[in-house]
């Protein structure tokens, strides 16, 4: 039976669908709708009306004159509306409100977005009246309130069987409103990589409705991706962390140090959040550097192990008194100083294998001594690999790490020889940025697959196909070992195992890297007892640090690295007593610092003295001297440390500890050597107690005492020596 023909009382205008067509369902790929987009003074600030991403909806075929396509109507709660779909852009009126022009037909897979384009809405600019912006912040904000829950994410295996967030970014949360609760100082937040920083971050942002947030971080690789972060909120709303309702944030990446503090406070003004680098931030201006402090309510600072300390400093300063976080994999810089701050929460290394956040890492050694022929071995191994790999159905990719730009410029022709096939590229600082973009996007569109780089991809550059590292040379730390192995070991679809390749022959390893490098390790145990044992030392450092009661204003405790010396004091007293140190000291630059617990005091002096090379009035030498006390009550020693070399500080101990403080010297002094097994001395000084024309003979070498004879020895007494030996089965040095 024929079927009546159905007649439309659609205005014209409106458009027409095609009576042949039906409604489709099917699943797209929608670019991002980005709502403001303003540049000021060469940096970008943008607000996102919805990021990109999949949305499920019905497809029906569009006519309107010779406008030809189709319109998409999808089915989220927070739909934008209709969003027509043509091949070509077109200028006529009373379209659907958001137009995409995509020449290849639907955009069912993301890299057809490559080739799409949204020709409406377009972005507007902020308001131009100051009331009207904040108006738009404070809305923003406002609208996050009661959409924030602590979802936590359900995995069977490595399969996430519900989306939430991780029990390390739980952990972290609760752990810094717990410190929020009681403290503004300094806190640093340690996760291994890939276990979720910038999530914890951005949950962080929303949960508490913060103000505003300044964001640092290392490398302008890092800042983009941080910043496309914080513009979609990351994966909380897909995941139901924070729900649909609320509204994207403002974000500003500063791209150039404001000049002036009318030009930081435009941009600041505008924006929930800015993302910048520690460069950026630690080059401005004092007046302009204390604007930005006193217009962000908190500060992040993300890889905070990369921040120098210099510039650490003078960022604290400005933010003393506001909540500052330090999220890091490795809480101690690549100098060995440890990242400043109390840590709050780390989440062990072991713990991110076992919860499944990192894969296992196979590691391929070779050995070869030849450097010549070393890097075409690493090569052929990590190229063999990486063919597997793809063989095998794994959309991997290969990074061959150099130390320097020359090595990678020569580590790029080897590739290019070997594997010409997967079009080979380079990158590094030196590198203008257009290059390096080029570089990162044909990686991404896996045009090529192999990247030479130097270091820069090390950290912050998140590609979870990044898994065959090719070591043409080994890092020579662990933080930064760590670091670089995380990047291959993150877990993502349709990717395999990580593999390192490196040459077990390097003697330029450190000692703590020694085993990590040997042969056929397991990589997946030494990794995690390495990085738990040297974070457990900072950690333990930090504590102690944190039990000072009170501080000095101007010297800040975590920079001070005294000597290895000291005098030590026989004591009999029940108590010491630290408060009467300071009655001795003339001159005290800054308030002393206590700890009571560990029985410790710390005091800095400033004295003027004439200058030594002549007597001249109105010239004067500042020297100031460090002062270290411990008071050991089981043994009843007291320790004292000082820079000053011109007295066994007699007067400080008496009044510590009392009168009968008795100064530990001569032969009593070498029973420090008890417990130290297989002594070989190198260094050994000896005093003369009968000649007068010779009173000290000093001996040096490898072993010294397989040429020191009895005669040698006979009415001489020990001055100083250093040696080493074992002692409880470790290494153990002694001076």
């Amino acid at each position: 039976m024929n079927q009546p023909t159905e007649r439309s009382d659609r205005p014209r205008n409106e458009g027409t669908l095609m009576r042949s067509a039906t409604p489709r369902l099917h699943t797209l790929w929608l670019p991002e709708i980005v709502q403001f987009s303003e540049r000021l003074s060469g940096s970008l600030i943008r607000k996102l009306q919805r990021p990109a991403g999949e949305a499920k909806g019905t497809v029906e075929d569009f006519r309107q004159g010779t406008v030809r396509g189709q319109k998409f109507m999808p089915e989220e709660a927070e739909s934008l509306g209709a969003l027509l779909i043509v091949e070509k852009n077109t200028s006529a009126k009373n379209l659907p409100e958001l137009l995409l022009m995509s020449p290849a037909g639907l955009p069912t897979k993301k890299k057809d977005l490559e080739k799409c384009r949204l020709m409406r809405p377009r972005p507007k600019p902020l308001p131009s009246e100051a009331t009207d912006r904040e108006s738009e912040l404070k809305k923003i904000i406002e609208s996050w309130k009661d959409t924030f829950s602590f979802k936590e994410e359900k995995r069977t295996g490595d399969r996430i069987t519900e989306k939430g967030l991780r029990p390390p970014q739980i952990g972290a949360l609760h752990a810094i409103l717990a410190h929020w609760t009681v403290s503004h100082d300094p806190a640093t937040i340690v996760m291994p990589t890939g276990t979720g920083k910038t999530e914890a971050m951005l949950a962080l942002l929303v949960a508490e409705r913060l103000n505003r947030v300044l964001v640092i971080v290392p490398t302008d690789t890092l800042r983009d991706q941080i910043t496309d972060k914080f513009l979609t909120l990351g994966i909380l709303k897909q995941a139901g962390v924070v729900a649909s309702e609320a509204q994207l944030p403002i974000v500003g990446m500063l791209k150039r140090k404001p000049k002036t503090v009318e030009e930081a406070e435009a941009f600041f003004s505008r924006c929930n959040v800015v993302v910048t680098t520690a460069q950026i931030a630690g080059d401005c201006s004092d007046a302009v550097g204390k604007k930005i402090a006193s217009m962000c309510s908190h500060l992040f600072v993300d890889e905070a192990h990369h921040v120098r300390a210099p510039t650490w400093e003078r960022i604290r300063t400005l933010f003393a008194g506001k909540p500052v976080l330090q999220f890091t994999a490795t809480p101690y810089r690549g100098d060995g100083k440890l990242v400043d701050g109390k840590i709050i929460y780390n989440y062990p290394l072991r713990k991110a294998q076992s919860g499944g956040y990192f894969r296992p890492i196979r590691f391929r050694a070779i050995e070869e001594y030849s450097d010549e022929k070393s890097d075409e071995r690493i090569a052929q191994v990590a190229i063999a690999q990486l063919d597997e790999d793809l063989a095998a159905g794994h959309d991997h990719l290969l990074m061959a790490r150099c130390s320097g730009i020359t090595q990678a410029e020569h580590i790029h022709g080897l590739y290019s020889r070997l594997a010409a096939r997967h079009n080979p590229v380079i990158a590094h600082s030196k590198l203008k940025n257009p290059v390096k973009r080029q570089a990162i996007e044909q990686l991404r569109a896996r045009t090529s697959r192999i990247v030479v780089c130097v270091d820069m991809f090390g950290e912050g550059f998140d590609l979870p196909e990044l898994k065959v590292a090719a070591l043409h040379d080994v890092h020579k730390s662990l933080a930064v070992t760590l670091q670089f192995t995380g990047r291959f070991t993150r877990i993502q679809d349709n990717v395999g195992e990580a593999t390192v390749v490196a040459n077990t022959a390097d003697v330029h390893v450190e000692e703590a890297l020694q085993a990590l490098y040997g042969e056929d390790p397991d990589w997946n145990i030494l990794l995690r007892q390495l990085s738990e044992e040297a974070t457990g030392e900072q950690v333990l450092r930090s504590e102690f640090l944190q039990g000072f009661t009170q501080l000095p204003e101007h010297i800040p405790l975590q920079s001070i690295f005294p000597k290895m010396s000291t005098v030590v004091y026989q004591t009999r007293c029940a108590a010491w007593r630290p408060e009467q140190a300071t009655s001795m000291m003339k001159n005290l630059y800054d308030k002393p610092a206590l700890h009571p617990e560990k029985r410790v005091l710390v005091m800095v002096t400033k004295e003027q003295e004439p200058v030594p090379w002549g007597d001249i009035r109105g010239i004067s030498d500042t020297i100031y001297d460090l002062y270290l006390l411990h008071w050991d009550e089981e043994t009843k020693l007291l320790y004292i440390h000082s820079s000053n070399k011109s007295s066994a500080h007699e007067g400080i101990a008496k009044a510590v500890c009392g009168d009968d403080a008795n100064l530990i010297r001569g032969e009593n002094v070498f029973r420090v050597l008890h417990g130290v097994n297989h002594l070989i001395l190198m260094n050994l000084g000896l005093g003369h107690s009968l000649s007068r024309a010779v009173r000290f003979t000093m001996y040096v070498g490898s072993d010294i005492r397989e040429g020191l004879s009895q005669a040698h020895a006979h009415n001489k007494f020990k001055t100083n020596l250093f040696g080493r030996g074992y002692a409880n089965g470790d290494k153990a040095s002694i001076g």
